[in-house]
């Protein structure tokens, strides 16, 4: 399988959460015997042709440490600057690595939030409850949500699975009837109504250890889609007992309907796949992650990342390693016969310290990325914002918050207090399996554009810390906090039933600032604005006229870089936050940072694109440069199909004001909404 890697465990997080390894890797078109006489020539060890990477070889260096914070750029530059052949040199790394889940027993990952409960919300597996904890914790099963203390769920008698009660994400609680917006998400009805739960769509959970024999479990995992990369062998099961986050995450998405046994998955039927990446809180060679992303990627349908790089308190940053790039990008792209894998991650849990767009796992074009949201509607003060947020699914409310989510724990235990973007994560990977189900021939970027064109702002009606609410000139709203919404999957699965496949991917480039050019200068109360002309996308082969993803790729140096913000505004005036404030940062300088973005999507590229760079909150005395700026742009020539129509939401009414206040003054505010496009919508849903 993978190459048996020497895997030091005490590492320290405090050193950093990158550190670079005695081994390089190479890419020599013309093959392993040139590749093997520049090793030999730079004293390298030549260790073989890398699996998946075609022509790209593994070099190691005898006399380089491994595990070292800093990067020998002198052996790196001596392998691609005097050598033609060599397309790219890159020394590997391993990442520190945060499993994303708040646990009700500490208190959740970051410092200083611990709650009052000492009971760890293990139950059995027949769902008995402590009195303690029923009337403490949850006092209203079903409806924690409702304002009607007599609220009754339409779907009591859905599932004989003791903790379906609890599962109140799945329950509709208003009356027969009713036109107000549901607070759910709404995935009963596809079981209901289509009849599907999953079969037949693989979904691979790449995480740390698995309770392969959970009773909830077994009979949906597959040990052909299962695999322990961390210890190189072929079960991936726990190696402690209390290392049950992989299984906690494996259940949101699949644990068995109607066994009478802990709760309900999202997709009770789908086939599960078990592959360990990591141990929480340990570092993960680049090599292992690439090679978690290739395993069956030609027949697995959906990869589910509950993880997230382990800067807790936002002090560093750190790229992901060019072998998982590459692996990401071709298992996205090329994957599934063809029609390509779709990799889901956490958006994270360490705001306010840190944000999304700082994680290059989550911030990558080919991931779908979750943030979450809990019980109330409200944004969890947890999870990570940033402009590469695509969606967000319920989970734990806040840091200290007891109504969570139920899946299974350790083998003969469920739990009632799991959370974090690692529960969000997986309810859209349960959701995206019924959605392939019903159309198998779904791509990664069809999945996307379901994505945008079904999620909903009703359940934020009652927010209070959803911030930077956009209306873009496409009709599509968006907030870093949220994306462009909370999950829907009756209307994403009523929508994938009959999707037209999207046009195919353009990109066009423009290098707005080079390393040639002179710098671009700023300071503490003197920021600058950086204008690239986009009149490239017209006319060439890679012709773009309507916006998915848009990327800035930046370098620059400052005096403290968690001072710096850097914002992004189209040509048709939406404008978004790349880079917030991170208060524990104190590097100074980002190179070669790519940010990515969807707040423009479905606009038209051409014309002036924005990039304010400032510092409003450092010391007066700091100043820095920006040295580089790249602005790509990613869409289609032809329009998508579903583009014919306008993107209504549900519950925009201002005649009755059902709809928040909030949000619609914020829309109204920023883009002048017409009163047509407030109406009601929706109101059979």
């Amino acid at each position: 399988m993978s190459d048996v890697y020497a895997v030091e465990e005490n590492l320290q997080l405090s050193n950093g959460i990158t550190f670079f390894r005695n081994e390089w890797i190479i890419k020599v078109p013309q093959g392993s015997e040139k590749a093997k006489e520049i090793a030999d020539n730079e004293g390298f060890s030549f260790e073989g042709e890398l699996e998946n990477h075609p022509k790209v070889f593994l070099l190691r260096h005898p006399t380089q440490q491994d595990n070292q914070k800093q990067e020998n750029k002198v052996l790196t530059n001596s392998l691609k600057n005097y050598y033609p052949e060599v397309l790219f040199a890159h020394q590997l790394t391993t990442t520190m690595i945060r499993q994303e889940n708040y646990n009700l027993m500490n208190g959740g990952l970051l410092p200083g939030r611990m709650v009052s409960y000492t009971y760890d919300g293990t139950v059995p597996l027949n769902g008995y409850i402590p009195e303690v904890f029923q009337s403490k914790v949850i006092d209203k099963f079903f409806c924690p949500a409702s304002n009607d203390p007599n609220a009754v769920t339409l779907y009591k008698n859905i599932a004989n699975d003791p903790l379906f009660k609890y599962q109140w994400y799945m329950h509709d609680c208003r009356k027969p009837g009713s036109t107000e917006p549901y607070d759910h998400m709404n995935v009963v009805r596809v079981w209901t109504e289509y009849g599907i739960q999953g079969e037949g769509v693989i979904v691979q959970v790449l995480d740390a250890g698995f309770k392969m024999n959970h009773p909830d479990l077994i009979d949906n995992i597959s040990y052909e889609y299962s695999y322990d990369f961390y210890f190189d062998r072929p079960i991936p099961e726990s190696v402690e007992p209390d290392e049950n986050h992989g299984s906690s995450v494996a259940g949101v998405i699949g644990m068995v309907k109607d066994n009478e046994i802990c709760g309900v998955g999202v997709s009770p039927k789908v086939t599960l796949g078990a592959v360990r990446v990591m141990r929480d809180a340990q570092p993960m060679p680049d090599k292992i992650i690439s090679d978690s992303f290739f395993f069956k990627s030609d027949e697995v349908h959906i990869k589910n990342c509950s993880w997230s790089q382990a800067d807790e308190e936002g002090k560093d940053v750190s790229h992901s390693g060019p072998l998982f790039e590459d692996a990401l990008k071709t298992i996205t792209t090329k994957g599934r016969r063809g029609k390509g894998v779709v990799v889901l991650h956490t958006a994270g849990n360490k705001k306010p310290f840190s944000m999304c767009g700082l994680n290059s796992f989550a911030n990558s074009i080919y991931t779908i990325t979750v943030a979450a949201i809990g019980y109330n509607g409200e944004v969890a003060d947890y999870s990570e914002r940033c402009a590469a947020v695509m969606i967000s699914a319920y989970s734990s409310g806040d840091s200290e918050s007891t109504v969570r989510v139920a899946t299974v724990d350790s083998v003969q235990k469920c739990t009632l207090t799991f959370g974090g973007t690692s529960a969000a994560c997986p309810m859209v990977s349960g959701a995206v399996a019924l959605a392939i189900q019903i159309n198998p021939n779904l791509t990664p970027r069809d999945v996307m554009h379901l994505l945008v064109l079904t999620a909903e702002y009703a359940p934020l009606r009652r927010s209070r810390m959803i911030r930077d609410v956009i209306r873009n000139k496409a009709g599509f709203i968006y907030s870093p906090d949220v994306g462009f919404g909370v999950l829907d999957v009756f209307n994403l699965v009523k929508k994938a039933k009959t999707f037209v496949r999207v046009p195919p991917l353009s990109t066009c480039v423009e290098d707005v600032i080079t390393y040639w050019d002179r710098p671009a200068r700023f300071s503490h109360g003197s920021g600058i604005r950086i204008t690239a002309d986009v009149k490239s996308c017209n006319g060439v082969p890679t012709e773009i006229n309507y916006v998915e993803q848009v990327q800035i790729k930046i370098s620059f140096t400052y005096n403290k870089r968690g001072d710096v913000q850097v914002k992004l505004k189209s040509p048709s005036g939406s404008e978004i936050h790349l880079l917030e404030p991170r208060p524990n940062d104190y590097g100074q300088e980002l190179l070669e940072w790519t940010f990515n973005s969807l707040h423009a999507w479905g606009e038209k590229p051409d014309g002036s694109w924005i990039v304010t760079v400032y510092d409003s909150t450092g010391k007066k005395y700091y100043a820095g440069d920006v040295m580089r700026l790249q602005l790509i742009i990613h869409g289609t020539k032809m329009k998508p199909a579903h583009y014919d129509s306008l993107r209504s939401y549900y519950g925009w009414s201002s005649e009755k004001g059902s709809f928040p206040s909030k949000l619609l003054d914020m829309l109204e505010a920023a883009n002048a909404l017409e009163p047509i496009e407030r109406r009601l919508l929706g109101a059979s849903v």
